[in-house]
């Protein structure tokens, strides 16, 4: 799949597989480029026998770098010397290398340099051994963070992602020089985790990044303000955590606002202010926001009807769509109650004690009364009346039935039953499946927009207020009180870090009189308001 593009700034690109890719305003080192997403080799052969593509440049999502054959196919094919690895934060793929994937694009670089003497690099200049170096800090921390351990027993979601945003948000915001840098130096991941450069962008891509390598979900959303050209990015993260009582509940996380800082000289530690907030909040705090039209795909990413509608989609599938699987389901069914009524006409049959009697009538009297026997027990649904007459047509035009005989006439009808009752009750639940997926589908359409606008239909997060989080944040020092390579990370001590942090959150919202408005409903800014009133009683 690929498009072309003959112009700059890019204005947004649409793939040949229709999901359309918001890009940043990027000054790539080109006019035209095609920008290739996941192919094949036909698709690539095709490319290049019909279009003029030594005049492109190739932009390529990261999977692409990891195809050793396709590579090779450009290297061979196109006149360009550099290949450049595009940053796709919209996508639910991480955007940098996981242990597996360095060694791969590794091997890969190498083989293209040495035979044809071409190269790999990042859309913002970064070359491979940049983004190799910082694919590596992440896989290290996040390594770190998986494997913890205290009594056998690992971090839950929650702790995670609090040590995802204690990593981000450790990083001092700093833009680039707009003169003399790319304006994706402060953007993309490459350049943030081997450079100096940061800003709300970057920091909205790296804890999505470690969020997603941590079973956590994660989106990037944007923001415009009133009255300016400027905008902001920040994120959407959905915490489930049943040691913690947290369900589905969906936070705006903001690591640049919360982001440590200097002042005077003096650094100043990152906050926990921004990481469980409420887009209710959101807006009495920073009024001027403006929510992007573009969140609203965001939204429907991480809602958990979206999840809902994929498993039953799946079950669907499973259950009805594979031909073999139904019929395997529907023969068993049938075994199943075959195996339940035959025992039910096995205890009717135990007091049938007409055999080879020469009286029709008592014979005749002996079937209707097993007849009714097996109507109360409710093995067939048909009309009493009319099963009654069809069985004792059936057996009755033959005399002197022993037991075996009389119960092969009654499984006859048995089968039958089964065979319409076991159809029948697929049906249903078909039918019941198909509408449950309507249901959740028309949800999930509603869902969105009552987030997008703000509505009394959304759901409202699971509250974190300040001494839950002190507690969750002391559990999590606990947790990597002997782990070296994470306390350096936190300038040598996380507990001291985290502490700090704490404190820092404390002083923020009381100095700042944003956080003062009485409706504001997170818990942690309610906590410190009403912390800092009862000071100043006393006082």
């Amino acid at each position: 799949m690929y498009n072309f593009v003959d112009h700059r700034p890019i204005p947004g690109e649409i793939y040949l597989s229709g999901d359309e890719i918001e890009t940043r305003r990027s000054t790539y080192p080109f006019d035209k480029y095609i920008a290739i997403s996941d192919t094949n080799l036909e698709e690539l052969k095709e490319l290049f026998a019909s279009n003029p593509s030594n005049e492109y440049a190739i932009v390529m999502d990261k999977s692409l770098s990891l195809n050793k054959e396709l590579m090779e196919f450009l290297a061979k094919n196109s006149s360009k010397n550099v290949f450049y690895i595009r940053e796709n934060n919209s996508s639910s793929e991480t955007t940098l290398y996981d242990e597996n994937e360095t060694r791969i694009l590794a091997d890969n670089v190498n083989f293209l340099r040495d035979k044809y003497n071409k190269d790999i690099q990042f859309e913002d200049g970064s070359t491979i051994e940049h983004a190799l170096d910082a694919s590596r800090k992440i896989n290290e921390f996040v390594e770190h963070v998986n494997k913890v351990k205290e009594d056998g027993t690992t971090l839950s979601p929650l702790e995670k992602y609090i040590c995802a945003y204690q990593f981000v948000s450790s990083f001092m915001y700093k833009s680039e020089n707009e003169e003399k840098e790319n304006y994706l130096t402060s953007r993309n991941l490459v350049s943030i985790l081997t450079g100096d450069k940061i800003v709300c962008e970057g920091y909205a891509a790296m804890l999505k990044e470690i969020c997603t390598r941590l079973n956590i979900p994660c989106e990037i959303q944007y923001f415009d303000f009133k009255d300016s050209d400027t905008g902001h990015a920040n994120n959407l993260v959905k915490i489930n955590d049943d040691k913690y009582n947290i369900h589905d509940s969906i936070y705006y996380a903001d690591a640049c606002w919360d982001s440590k800082s200097t002042k005077n000289g003096k650094i100043i530690p990152n906050t926990f202010i921004y990481a469980f907030m409420d887009y209710s909040d959101m807006t009495k705090i920073e009024p001027n926001i403006l929510n992007k039209y573009s969140n609203y795909r965001v939204y429907g990413n991480l809602l958990p009807t979206k999840q809902k509608i994929i498993e039953l989609k799946k079950e669907y599938k499973e259950k009805y769509e594979d031909k073999g699987a139904l019929e395997k389901t529907i023969k068993s069914k049938k075994e199943q109650y075959r195996q339940q009524y035959i025992k039910k006409i096995d205890d009717c049959l135990k007091d049938y004690n007409i055999e080879g009697s020469e009286t029709p009538i008592a014979e005749l009297s002996a079937y209707l009364e097993l007849d009714l026997q097996i109507f109360i027990l409710d093995i067939f649904e048909k009309k009493e009346d009319q099963v009654s007459k069809d069985i004792l047509f059936d057996i009755g035009k033959s005399k002197n039935l022993s037991r075996e005989q009389l119960k092969e006439h009654i499984i006859q009808y048995l089968n039958e039953e089964i065979d319409r009752k076991v159809r029948w009750e697929t049906e249903d639940e078909k039918r019941k499946l198909e509408g449950e997926i309507l249901k959740v589908t028309d949800k999930n359409k509603e869902l969105p927009s009552a987030y997008y606008n703000n509505t009394e239909g959304r759901l409202k997060p699971d509250s974190i207020d300040f001494k839950k989080l002190a507690n969750i944040c002391r559990n999590i020092y606990n947790f990597f009180e002997d782990d070296h390579y994470i306390n350096e990370i936190f300038d040598g001590n996380l507990k001291q870090y985290t502490e700090d942090s704490l404190k820092q959150s404390f002083m923020k919202v009381i100095n700042d009189e944003r956080f003062s408005k009485e409706d504001i409903e997170n818990p942690m800014i309610q906590n410190f308001i009403k912390a800092c009133n009862k000071h100043q009683e006393k006082e």
